[in-house]
């Protein structure tokens, strides 16, 4: 019999596991449940500013996301950064009661849809 112990590296933010120490350090930062959460997402405009993700996930929390509204105020607090959004959604505990003013998916498309917009109106200059 062979007896092979290994470690287990956690994220000390969310439930995510790995077994090699490298991809949970890389996984950390970008945690959408990490309070000082570095954003990778990139903007052809260029890189938008750092958000504090803890302070909007705050300010959610006391809208409570309920309108259209709401999610659009969200759009202006995260520079449309849908990864951001989701970040502080999640943080701010609305997450499972805010599914029919917040779709994440319908996000990513818009913002991909105005990012597909500014390179074609680039592309005509």
């Amino acid at each position: 019999m062979r007896v092979v112990q290994k470690n287990v590296y956690y994220c000390e933010f969310c439930k995510r596991h790995r077994l090699t120490k490298n991809a949970i350090e890389a996984h950390e930062p970008r945690c959408i449940y990490n309070p000082g959460r570095v954003c990778r997402w990139e903007f052809s405009s260029g890189e938008h500013g750092q958000i504090d993700v803890a302070a909007v996930a705050v300010l959610t929390a006391e809208r409570e996301l309920q309108a259209e509204e709401d999610v659009v105020w969200l759009r202006e607090q995260t520079d449309g950064c849908p990864a951001c959004m989701l970040a502080a959604v999640v943080q701010s505990g609305l997450f499972g009661e805010t599914r029919d003013a917040f779709d994440y998916k319908a996000e990513v498309e818009r913002f991909r849809a105005a990012e597909r917009e500014t390179t074609r109106y680039q592309d005509a200059f």
